[in-house]
C-alpha cells in the first residue's frame, strides 16, 4: 500500500521571544502528534556477522522477492529481523534488503515520491549497536547495505606446508581480521579466525568445505576475503596483476605448496601490474629452513632478486649470474634442493587443485 504523510519539523522560536512552560509544553505535544503520523521503521542485524558495524543507508530500488521474509506487522508498525542479503559488487554493496512498509494509515497515490531511499538516508541514524528506528514520510522500497571489501587491502598473508600433516596452512591478515584455512586433500577448513568482533562462524571451524562453499559462508558472514575481478575498482591501494600470469602462478605455488614457505612482500603493490613480488623459502625440513629471499615473476620470466625485503630501495635486476627460468615451477626444478623437487613430484593432485582454487579465488597477488 502506497503511503505519505505531510510533515515539517517545528522552526524554532524567533530569537527574543519568551515562552510559557505551558506553551513549550503544548508544542512539544503537537509536534509528537505530527510525528506519531509517520510510518516507523526499525531494522536488527543479525549478531552472527563478522561485520564490525551497522550498514549504511542508500541502494538501488531492486531486489529479489525472496528476500522479503520475518516481516512482523503490530500497530502499523514494521519490525524486520534481518536475515538474508543479496551482493551486489557493482555499486559496492554486500548488504541490501527489500521492504514494503504496510501502515494503517491511507493517503493519496499519486503523493508518493521516487525519492525515497534519499530521504531515509538523510535521516537515519543508530539507535543501538544491533539495531536502527526511522521514521519516514514516504512508504516504499527500503534499501540496507554496507560497503564490501573492509578487509581489503590484505596486510599480509603466508602460506606454507603444515608441520603436522599433509595439508597446506594459508594465512590471510585482513583490515579487521586474521584468517588461517587448511586445505586438506580435496577440501578447505576453516581454522581460526583473529580478531573477530563477534562469534560468527565458529560453528564452521574445521569442518570440510569446497573453496566455493567456504567463500559463499564467510560471504554470508560478512566476511568477505574473496573479491570480484572488478573489486580492484573499489579498494585503494590494489594493483591488478596480469591475470594469465598471476594465474600460472598461482598453479605453480600449488604444486610447490608443500616444499616451501611463500609470503607477502611489501614491494608488490607499487611493482606495476605485470610484476609479482613476493618472499619465499624452502619449508622441507626446519632444521635447514633458510633466509626468506624476494621472488620476482613477469609474464616473461622468474627470478630471484639481489635486494630483499628489508632494503631502503627496490631493484628487480637478478642474483648474479642467475640463469632465465619461464615460471617458478622450472625455477624449482633446477633451482630448489633436492627434497624439494622430490616434495613437489609427491603431491596429490587433489590437493594441488584446491591450493590453486584457494589462491585463485583469494587473488593475493592483486589486493597484498
Amino acid at each position: 500500500m502506497k503511503y505519505q504523510v505531510q510533515y515539517r519539523a517545528p522552526s524554532p522560536p524567533p530569537p527574543g521571544v519568551t515562552r510559557t512552560p505551558e506553551e513549550i509544553e503544548q508544542e512539544i505535544k503537537k509536534t509528537e502528534a505530527e510525528y506519531e503520523k509517520l510510518a516507523l521503521f526499525a531494522a536488527r542485524r543479525d549478531v552472527d556477522r563478522a561485520s564490525s558495524g551497522m550498514p549504511v543507508a542508500g541502494a538501488e530500488e531492486a531486489m529479489d522477492q525472496q528476500l522479503r521474509k520475518r516481516l512482523q506487522v503490530q500497530r502499523g508498525q514494521i519490525d524486520i529481523t534481518v536475515q538474508n542479503w543479496c551482493a551486489i559488487p557493482l555499486f559496492q554493496l554486500d548488504f541490501f534488503l527489500f521492504v514494503y512498509f504496510i501502515t494503517k494509515v491511507g493517503t493519496r497515490p499519486e503523493m508518493l515520491p521516487r525519492l525515497a531511499i534519499i530521504s531515509l538516508s538523510e535521516r537515519f541514524g543508530y539507535s543501538q549497536p544491533h539495531h536502527r528506528s526511522h521514521r519516514v514520510r514516504p512508504v516504499g522500497p527500503i534499501g540496507i547495505a554496507a560497503l564490501r571489501y573492509g578487509n581489503l587491502p590484505y596486510q599480509g598473508w603466508d602460506m606454507k606446508p603444515d608441520p603436522q600433516g599433509k595439508g597446506v596452512l594459508v594465512t590471510v591478515t585482513g583490515v579487521c581480521v586474521t584468517v588461517t584455512w587448511l586445505c586438506l586433500g580435496s577440501t578447505v577448513r576453516l581454522k581460526w579466525i583473529a580478531n573477530a568482533p563477534t562469534s560468527a562462524l565458529k560453528e564452521h571451524y574445521n569442518k570440510p568445505f569446497s573453496v566455493k562453499r567456504m567463500a559463499q559462508i564467510m560471504r554470508e558472514a560478512a566476511c568477505d576475503f574473496f573479491p570480484d575481478f572488478d573489486a580492484y575498482n573499489h579498494v585503494e591501494g590494489s594493483c591488478a596483476k596480469e591475470w594469465v600470469a598471476e594465474r600460472h602462478n598461482y598453479h605453480a605455488m600449488a604444486f610447490l605448496s608443500r616444499a616451501y614457505n611463500f609470503q607477502w612482500s611489501r614491494w608488490n603493490a607499487a611493482a606495476g601490474t605485470r610484476n609479482i613480488v613476493m618472499q619465499f623459502r624452502e619449508a622441507v625440513d626446519k632444521k635447514r629452513e633458510g633466509k626468506l629471499q624476494l621472488l620476482h615473476v613477469t609474464p616473461q620470466r622468474t627470478s630471484v632478486l639481489k635486494c630483499n625485503e628489508m632494503t631502503q630501495e627496490f631493484n628487480t635486476e637478478p642474483m648474479m649470474g642467475f640463469p632465465f627460468y619461464p615460471d617458478l615451477f622450472t625455477l624449482n626444478m633446477s633451482y630448489g634442493s633436492v627434497d624439494a623437487r622430490r616434495a613437489t613430484f609427491n603431491m596429490k593432485y587433489k590437493l594441488v587443485e584446491t591450493v590453486f582454487n584457494l589462491l585463485q579465488e583469494l587473488k593475493l597477488s592483486s589486493f597484498s
